[in-house]
């Protein structure tokens, strides 16, 4: 598609005459000499045959030229719109992700907040649960101390009671007509101070005892 140099320079030559006499413009005379596609539209139209530079062929190379221009120059604005519609396409598209990590940055602080309430509620819940249960157990402690004070002073009166009728009972076995009636009990009685050691300890520890266990079950 390259035309013969003989082509070539008759139609630089006739391009020239053109416009030295005025028939075509300054910027046709530069489009028909420098444009890149000029040796093809030239072969296009004339064959590649010197007899076909004629000014209406030169004018119909100039034509093609120009529309071969403007649709290169639509397919730049078609090319450069595509580009600006990709390039505005990518900055929503860059602005709907900030957005969405702004929302995921604000949920997730919503949800920490929440977890801290939350935290902060279970934190109070077990500090109630540790007062309660701390009020639980003096409350059972000072319970249990009424209990034994209680369970001792019913023991230590079981003790003297115990003592005075160990007491009554041998002074009327050793000075009563009827001491052969009150010798056995006297004796018994004898018999089970021996038994706990003279101090009433056992008794004391058994009253205590049976004494503590009723209460409580009365006072539970």
């Amino acid at each position: 598609m390259r035309p013969p140099q003989s082509v070539w320079r008759k139609y630089i030559t006739e391009v020239d005459r053109l416009k030295t006499e005025g028939r075509i413009t300054e910027r046709d005379h530069e489009v028909l000499r420098l444009s890149l596609n000029a040796p093809e539209e030239l072969m296009e139209v004339t064959r590649g045959e010197v007899d076909g530079i004629t000014e209406n062929n030169l004018r119909a190379v100039l034509t093609r030229l120009e529309e071969g221009y403007a649709a290169d120059k639509e397919e730049k604005l078609k090319q450069e719109r595509l580009s600006h519609e990709l390039t505005l396409s990518t900055l929503v598209e860059r602005e709907q992700a900030l957005e969405l990590s702004e929302s995921e940055k604000a949920a997730a602080e919503e949800k920490g907040r929440q977890l801290e309430a939350e935290k902060a509620k279970a934190d109070e819940e077990i500090r109630i649960l540790k007062s309660l249960e701390k009020e639980a157990r003096e409350r059972d402690k000072e319970r249990d101390d009424r209990i034994n004070r209680f369970a001792d002073r019913t023991a230590r009166i079981t003790f003297v009671l115990s003592g005075l009728c160990f007491a009554v009972v041998g002074a009327m076995a050793l000075f009563s007509n009827l001491s052969a009636f009150f010798g056995v009990p006297a004796a018994i009685f004898a018999f089970f101070n021996l038994w706990v050691g003279f101090s009433g300890n056992m008794v004391e520890q058994a009253v205590k005892k049976w004494v503590a266990r009723h209460l409580s079950k009365f006072m539970n």
